[in-house]
């Protein structure tokens, strides 16, 4: 596995909470995260960069926001933007087991859920210090 797909992997792991440059490199996925980040827009990922502090050293957080859409797939998710990109679909609001009423306040039934496009990623073990 190439160091751009290990940290496009901890990038879609990490989802809204973003991975810092220091943490990159820690985990031994790049010593250049910037350049894997840009190598990832190249190919159409849509990457969020934030100035980061952590311990007195500057760096940088990524945050994956978008993905390529996929070739040969006869539907749409999201909504395209204007540089072509798909944005990351959300995730459904969970059902309240006992009234059927979901996090939003609708009412409906597991039935109501459209069907899993994916299975989702495995959990990983990578852990992240910042968060301790």
């Amino acid at each position: 596995m190439s160091d751009r797909e290990r940290v496009l992997a901890a990038l879609r792991l990490a989802g809204s909470r973003g991975l810092h440059s220091h943490s990159i490199r820690r985990q031994g996925l790049s010593g250049h995260p910037s350049e894997r980040c840009k190598e990832l827009e190249r190919q159409g990922y849509s990457i969020r960069r934030e100035r980061e502090y952590v311990n007195g050293r500057n760096g940088t957080r990524f945050f994956l926001e978008g993905e390529p859409p996929k070739a040969g797939v006869g539907i749409s998710v999201g909504v395209p933007s204007p540089q072509g990109m798909v944005e990351a679909p959300s995730l459904p609001a969970c059902a309240d087991a006992d009234s059927g009423e979901s996090a939003s306040g609708a009412v409906g039934t597991a039935s109501d859920a459209p069907p899993r496009l994916f299975t989702p990623p495995a959990q990983s073990a990578i852990t992240h210090p910042e968060a301790a």
